[in-house]
């Protein structure tokens, strides 16, 4: 399964709730309370998708947007591209 997706505050959130409580703890509170993330460290977790949640607490998550990852990802497919018409 991919990592998913999600923004620099709710990665932030997302690594104290999981140093601080079990997966079966943040998603409980979660279902019963979608918006009762009130502190500061964990508030970009209010409304978010619950099978967002899901999967990145079991499949991990990776900040989007990150303009480093993002250019070495176009820099490798323009590689890549650059090789296959030099053999053509």
């Amino acid at each position: 399964m991919d990592k998913v997706k999600v923004s620099q505050n709710v990665a932030d959130a997302l690594d104290y709730v999981t140093r601080n409580f079990s997966n079966k703890a943040i998603i409980d509170a979660h279902v019963r309370n979608p918006n009762g993330w009130d502190m500061d460290v964990n508030k970009a977790l209010k409304g978010l998708d619950l099978d967002i949640l899901i999967r990145a607490l079991y499949n991990g998550y990776a900040v989007e947007g990150m303009a480093q990852e993002q250019l070495l990802e176009w820099f490798k497919f323009s590689i890549q591209k650059f090789n296959e018409l030099k053999k053509s």
